[in-house]
């Protein structure tokens, strides 16, 4: 199914819907939290945070096309919201030999890709939910 399709019948409570699209964007909201905050769990969340915020907002979407830059809009917003919660605290140029390096090393990153790639493959082989329109509303 061609994506502004796919973003109309979202846009109508479709979770089926919502749940490709968000398969097909997810690396791409991923990588866009990520040139912002340079923290992989920070992204992820940042991402988390958008696509709830994407599904709740997705019927004020007027043109399906756009959705897109929508998106990067709507991630942009949560990467900066995350920044600006960020204090940064100012010393002295001398203190900084005190701080121990926070070297990650070659072959824990491989690990953590890794893991990503078990978690990505798990959640691609869970049962989908019967195609019934179905939304989650709080109650």
């Amino acid at each position: 199914m061609d994506l502004e399709a796919l973003v109309r019948q979202a846009a109508t409570g479709d979770l089926d819907a919502f749940a490709e699209v968000t398969r097909r964007f997810q690396h791409m909201a991923f990588g866009y939290a990520l040139s912002f905050v340079r923290d992989f769990q920070e992204a992820e969340d940042i991402v988390q945070e958008a696509f709830v915020a994407a599904w709740y907002a997705l019927p004020t979407l007027s043109e399906s096309a756009a959705f897109a830059g929508w998106l990067r809009s709507i991630v942009r917003h949560q990467a900066h919201r995350v920044l600006r919660r960020k204090q940064l605290e100012v010393v002295p140029l001398g203190a900084a030999a005190a701080v121990p390096a926070d070297v990650v090393r070659a072959y824990h990153r491989l690990e953590r890709r890794q893991d990503v790639g078990i978690a990505f493959a798990a959640i691609a082989g869970l049962p989908r939910a019967p195609s019934s329109r179905r939304g989650w509303s709080p109650s």
